[in-house]
């Protein structure tokens, strides 16, 4: 082995260890059900994954937004905040205008939960309809 395959090793095992607290074992006894296992973890995982970098990318243009305003923010703001590539974020949201829809549904979300915690409505009863709904109704008389 040469010095960089066991310091790719040493780094591996540290990246798999801080995500479970263990270093996982590997495996000689590959089923077909172990292997559709495997895959369905990850995958679940990966979707994990996206939903909270997708999360961090609303939360740094919301807060980009309100330093610079939305006009003067860029994706590359957005990315550079996150250390990340813009084209990162490009894997996430298409537009920069999607990013601000996230962020006023994000806000919508946060407005409307504290209205209901004000006003005592359960949030059981809002739970099978959507936020597009709950606003195109209030606009109906």
């Amino acid at each position: 082995m040469t010095r960089n395959d066991k310091q790719q090793t040493k780094l591996w095992k540290r990246i798999l260890t801080s995500n479970t607290g263990e270093v996982p074992r590997l495996r000689h006894d590959h089923s077909q059900a172990d292997v559709r296992q495997d895959d369905q973890n990850g995958r679940a995982l990966r979707v994990s994954k996206e939903k909270d970098t997708s999360k961090l990318v609303v939360e740094a243009a919301e807060r980009l937004f309100r330093q610079i305003g939305f006009q003067k923010t860029t994706v590359a703001d957005i990315a550079r905040e996150l250390h990340m590539s813009p084209a990162n974020v490009y894997r996430f949201f298409a537009a920069k205008s999607e990013i601000n829809e996230a962020v006023c549904m994000d806000l919508l979300g946060k407005i409307e939960a504290e209205a209901r915690k004000n006003c005592g409505i359960p949030q059981y009863r809002y739970a099978k309809n959507t936020q597009f709904d709950r606003v195109r109704r209030s606009d109906t008389p």
